[in-house]
């Protein structure tokens, strides 16, 4: 059976609305699953592996999560993913004129798109390895002024990550650059 996309925004909206619900989260984990096995563009692969680790990671299943981020890590080498920078970041249209996310930009979001998953790592005592990951993904990202408050939230869910994996330090650094992001822009 084929998975359209519009079926799968439908059950995303659906899962935003109602995300505490394990049976929703495994239901849609499922769909999710299927709609990957299908042959899908570079950016509705991108969007759909993101937003299935999100809700693994939302129902308390960090190491599925994690697997999941391992197979995106995998697949984006040399592929060219376009996603929104704005919520829901679907994927963008090739005519969009609004801010859209890259591959790097969407490395960065995918590790910091909820504290849930930013905490998985930890969760999976991966911590060290969350750090790593993620700042790697925020030096790669070309800093601009159409990322500047990616970067900034993306720092603020690492600052929550550190802080929950008792990190102080890396938590206070996360803070001072976070207001460095904001007051300078789209300079480093």
């Amino acid at each position: 059976m084929t998975i359209d996309a519009a079926t799968v925004r439908e059950q995303f909206q659906r899962f935003t609305r109602h995300g505490g619900d394990n049976s929703l989260c495994a239901d849609f984990a499922a769909l999710l699953n299927q709609y990957l096995a299908q042959p899908l563009s570079d950016s509705e692969t991108a969007w759909t592996y993101q937003t299935l680790a999100n809700v693994l990671a939302c129902s308390g299943h960090a190491p599925e999560a994690l697997e999941v981020h391992k197979r995106f890590e995998s697949w984006v080498p040399g592929k060219s993913p376009r996603l929104s920078a704005k919520w829901p970041r679907y994927p963008a249209p090739e005519s969009s004129l609004e801010p859209t996310m890259g591959p790097d930009e969407i490395r960065l979001h995918f590790l910091s798109q909820s504290v849930q998953f930013a905490t998985s790592f930890g969760v999976a005592g991966r911590y060290a390895e969350y750090a790593s990951k993620f700042d790697d993904a925020l030096a790669r990202v070309t800093p601009t002024n159409d990322n500047v408050d990616l970067r900034v939230s993306a720092v603020g869910i690492s600052l929550d990550a550190s802080q929950i994996a008792g990190d102080f330090e890396r938590a206070e650094r996360c803070l001072s650059l976070m207001h460095a992001i904001a007051s300078r822009g789209s300079r480093r």
